[in-house]
């Protein structure tokens, strides 16, 4: 693992073009479960190839689903990766290379129990994430500025002959408070202008690359009563930017119904609630608000509606069938 310290008419012009030439290519990051809603998104519209992982509350399982995809990056084809690079930019300071390991190697494990070697195919697949921790807004400009330099010398990265599969980028809303010191929106809207600017740079050189980001959240009931309304501490120009948003939520622990006699609370019922609650289990499902009627339309047709749901523990991710 390897370690690292507003647009013009044209430059408008030049994303269309660049999005129009990799319209026909796939975003995939080589989970089904996430894949599947992005070929329905993007079936109906091309859009830029910007995902936001967004968590209700704390503990929702943000950060170890974007290590399963870093994992799933770099991992060969023979474990279900893309024998790529990838870059991570820890923006919270709560980068765990441990958990990074864990998530990989228990994922890995349960599709190829038999693979005598995993752990050490593993261990170099995580060679090839590339590691930087942004303490600063200005920082984090100027390590993304630096990327292109950095990504394109072989030698120096270890990466070699390697192409880049992902730009992950963990607690993007880490930089809220820089912007409260110029006032309560004016100061994140320039600083988060700029991050925007820099990573649609690094987009334009590397044909698209995905870009996969974590941010926090919160929910309200929408005026008419229909589709829940989700908001970020970010400014609206992030919003922006992000060409599909994934919710993720702590699974509800369902109230006793009424009727229940408190014997049969005490009992199954009991078993039930705590086995959610041991199970650390994840609900995960796309916000459809802005995406345009055929984008629900198309996710709708999907299992489960393009919900999807997913397990915390023993150090790893499982995805419920």
């Amino acid at each position: 693992m390897s370690y690292g310290g507003g647009g013009s008419s044209s430059g408008r012009i030049l994303d269309e073009i660049l999005l129009s030439t990799t319209a026909q290519q796939e975003f995939t990051l080589n989970l089904p479960e996430i894949d599947a809603l992005l070929a329905a998104a993007y079936k109906v519209r091309t859009r830029r190839r910007v995902l936001e992982l967004l968590g209700l509350g704390p503990c929702t399982g943000k950060t170890a689903l974007l290590y399963l995809l870093v994992g799933l990056a770099t991992l060969p084809a023979s474990l279900g990766g893309k024998g790529a690079c990838a870059v991570l930019l820890d923006c919270s300071g709560r980068f765990d290379v441990v958990r990074l390991h864990n998530v990989v190697f228990e994922f890995a494990k349960l599709r190829h129990a038999g693979d005598a070697e995993l752990e050490q195919v593993v261990g170099e697949a995580l060679e090839h994430v590339h590691v930087f921790r942004p303490d600063t807004a200005g920082e984090f400009i100027a390590t993304v500025g630096g990327l292109e330099g950095y990504l394109l010398d072989w030698k120096g990265n270890g990466s070699g002959g390697r192409e880049l599969a992902g730009i992950f980028v963990d607690g993007v809303e880490g930089f809220v408070w820089e912007g409260l010191r110029e006032g309560p929106t004016d100061g994140n809207t320039e600083i988060y202008t700029t991050i925007i600017r820099s990573l649609r740079s690094l987009q334009k050189t590397f044909l698209q690359v995905p870009i996969i980001a974590t941010n926090n959240g919160t929910t309200r009931s929408s005026p008419d009563g229909e589709a829940p309304i989700y908001k970020t501490y970010l400014p609206q120009i992030w919003t922006a930017f992000v060409g599909i948003r994934i919710i993720l939520a702590r699974a509800p622990v369902r109230p006793f119904p009424l009727e229940m006699g408190l014997q049969e609370a005490w009992t199954e019922q009991r078993e039930r609630r705590l086995e959610v609650v041991r199970r650390n289990r994840i609900e995960g499902w796309v916000d459809v608000g802005g995406l345009g009627g055929g984008v629900e339309s198309e996710i709708g047709r999907l299992k489960g509606g393009g919900r999807f749901s997913f397990s915390l523990g023993g150090g790893g991710v499982v995805f419920e069938q």
